[in-house]
């Protein structure tokens, strides 16, 4: 269950680095840019989500986030879930036990 969630957080993660406006990242867009060139890009504001779904439907959306989602999933469960199928416990330092009742990650 925890592997689905890391998943869906990954996905959002990346989406908010996506410069599609009325996003994370298209908010200090602007602020890298003149003031002509950022005042045109905040004249595209009202298409920033007919322009999420259209990159949704053609399929550009997976073919962009499909890449950086696998690369990260693949390194998060390199680093802390193959511990816990072969010996069914959370990596930890071996010369530190954690304490009963608490949950260590990594």
């Amino acid at each position: 269950m925890s592997e689905a969630g890391i998943v869906v957080n990954l996905v959002f993660m990346f989406l908010n680095l996506l410069p599609i406006l009325r996003s994370t990242a298209a908010a200090s867009s602007p602020a890298c840019c003149r003031a002509a060139p950022a005042w045109q890009y905040a004249k595209l504001e009202p298409w920033g989500l007919p322009l999420l779904l259209l990159l949704l439907v053609t399929n550009v959306l997976n073919f962009v986030l499909e890449p950086l989602v696998g690369a990260s999933d693949a390194l998060i469960r390199r680093s802390c879930f193959d511990d816990v199928r072969n010996t069914g416990a959370l990596r930890h330092a071996p010369d530190r036990q954690p304490a009963p009742g608490h949950y260590t990650a990594c």
